[in-house]
């Protein structure tokens, strides 16, 4: 299950700040299929990357099975994408030692 609760996140730009996700809420119960569609530049990359602990949302909550990956250290998060997740980005994301 994943569980988000008032998840906002925000870039700044040249132009100021630029917020993406505002007060966001989803519950997905297992066993549910969701696809995200929406205009380039709403969000959806960035919310895939936040469930995915490649980013930190400015605040709110994000709960996969019960686990609060919001709070989770660059330790935990990485340990959590190496066995929780998978995921494949639009952008090239190279490890460049491995390449």
């Amino acid at each position: 299950m994943i569980n988000i609760e008032h998840l906002t996140k925000t870039f700044s730009t040249p132009k100021g700040k630029l917020t993406v996700l505002n007060d966001f809420n989803l519950t997905v119960d297992d066993g549910t299929f969701l696809g995200l569609q929406g205009k380039s530049g709403a969000g959806k990359s960035t919310l895939l990357s936040l469930i995915a602990g490649l980013q930190k949302a400015d605040s709110g909550s994000i709960a996969v099975d019960g686990k609060d990956i919001s709070a989770f250290s660059e330790k935990e998060a990485a340990l959590f994408r190496n066995t929780s997740v998978g995921f494949i980005s639009q952008e090239q994301s190279f490890l460049e030692n491995l390449t």
